[in-house]
């Protein structure tokens, strides 16, 4: 992969993003995150207290600020190891599309080594009261490993890692961040219909869950064969079909 914006497809992160949100390791916490960062109880959520809506969407813009911060600083991180290493980027690139197969293997069932099969959590106890708190719980759920949402993450971060600048990088996981908090926003800013969607998206967590692995297994194959420009000319055609052009905003 090149570091010409034009063969970066920023499709990628944010498909990635929603996945991670609608996988069965997370859709069926999201009431209780929004609990617990809120401080309302899933009873409250499910009746829809009107007087409480601003309380629940404005702790939920705060858990997201929390990880968008993490994630970019991630994704910053790893172009910048990927730039250090622009010398070896060819032999990089297979290693990076071998890792991002192996991963969609992964939530396929195909392989699943025991260290992946765990899920690993950096909890806040006590989180501080007022807008410190949210933000802080937040920053501790982009550190969260699970068999589902890990693979995806991980694959993000090596893609970025393969981007060559730390913008590009930074920007892919900015994307990937948007694609996962923005269905969590739109939960908190109608939360009682947002439960009555999660439980019933949560009958489809399994089958996106494997069209993610399916999907991890191509990306990493095209980057594997240096071919990752036909996803950016997919993304740019569907996007023109809508009359929308992202890429000048890179």
């Amino acid at each position: 992969m090149t570091t010409d914006a034009q063969q970066v497809s920023w499709v990628v992160p944010f498909l990635a993003g929603a996945a991670s949100f609608l996988s069965p390791c997370v859709i069926p916490l999201i009431p209780g995150y929004l609990s617990y960062v809120s401080g309302v109880s899933t009873a409250e959520l499910e009746a829809g207290a009107p007087s409480l809506s601003g309380r629940v969407l404005g702790h939920s813009l705060l858990f997201v600020l929390g990880f968008v911060l993490v994630f970019v600083a991630l994704g910053a991180s790893a172009s910048t190891i990927g730039a250090a290493l622009a010398a070896y980027r060819p032999v990089l690139n297979k290693i990076a599309g071998l890792f991002i197969v192996a991963m969609g293997l992964s939530l396929l069932g195909v392989i699943r080594p025991a260290a992946l099969a765990r899920e690993y959590h950096l909890c806040v106890a006590e989180p501080p009261r007022g807008p410190v708190g949210p933000v802080l719980v937040g920053a501790a759920f982009a550190f969260t490993w699970t068999p589902c949402i890990g693979p995806i993450l991980a694959s993000v971060l090596v893609y970025a890692g393969a981007a060559g600048t730390v913008k590009t990088g930074a920007a892919l996981l900015f994307i990937y961040a948007v694609g996962l908090g923005l269905p969590f926003i739109l939960t908190g800013l109608a939360f009682t219909r947002g439960m009555r969607a999660l439980r019933w998206l949560r009958r489809f967590a399994r089958p996106i869950e494997a069209l993610s692995g399916v999907t991890l297994v191509a990306v990493g194959a095209l980057l594997l064969t240096n071919k990752m420009f036909y996803i950016s000319i997919w993304a740019q055609r569907m996007f023109a079909r809508f009359g929308l052009d992202v890429w000048r905003f890179f």
